[in-house]
């Protein structure tokens, strides 16, 4: 279970708190962070 905080549309906390998955089942707005490691090495 990895809780999230809860945002509204304009990234202010909402004071809600909820479970990762439920949060994006229910199209909630939530923080999110995603990095990419991409190189040229290809098999």
């Amino acid at each position: 279970m990895e809780l999230v905080d809860i945002v509204d549309e304009n990234n202010n906390l909402t004071g809600e708190v909820e479970d990762r998955l439920v949060a994006y089942t229910k199209g909630l707005w939530r923080r999110t962070v995603s990095c990419l490691i991409m190189n040229k090495k290809l098999k």
